[in-house]
């Protein structure tokens, strides 16, 4: 596909400045990626079992549902916070280590992060470091619910 498309007309072309083997092999990665988003949104089709009753009419199959139940999500809200409120206490010392943390948690982008705690580029990086560190000593094998 990769090489049809680079010699038809209107399909790819090869920039002047680029090698024509990296060109073709990016290519042919940017046509895999592309196949493979295919199948990762192709709905996939599962057979159902038949299943006769006594009186030789189809019943109805249930299947086990995987989703946590009320109660396991509960406890999982839990420990979820148990877990994040003793990260925070790890920097009740360090307000802007703390803000950080918890934009970490929120999902925050590093430039949000920055303009948050208004720290520059070193003062950020740094800040970081003291974070991973204290999490590491405080929880040296990882952390657990």
């Amino acid at each position: 596909m990769a090489f049809t498309s680079a010699l038809e007309e209107d399909g790819r072309t090869c920039p002047a400045d680029v090698d024509v083997v990296r060109f073709l092999a990016e290519a042919m990665r940017s046509i895999v990626d592309g196949e493979i988003d295919k199948a990762r949104r192709r709905i996939v089709l599962v057979p159902l079992p038949k299943t006769g009753g006594e009186d030789g009419e189809e019943e109805e199959v249930e299947f086990a549902d995987d989703r946590p139940n009320v109660e396991e999500r509960s406890i999982t809200a839990e420990n979820v916070a148990k877990m994040r409120g003793a990260i925070l206490a790890l920097f009740d010392d360090d307000p802007t280590a703390r803000d950080l943390a918890e934009g970490v948690m929120a999902d925050m982008t590093t430039e949000e992060l920055r303009e948050l705690t208004r720290l520059d580029e070193t003062a950020y990086k740094s800040k970081r470091k003291l974070i991973r560190r204290r999490i590491d000593a405080a929880f040296p094998k990882g952390l657990k619910p």
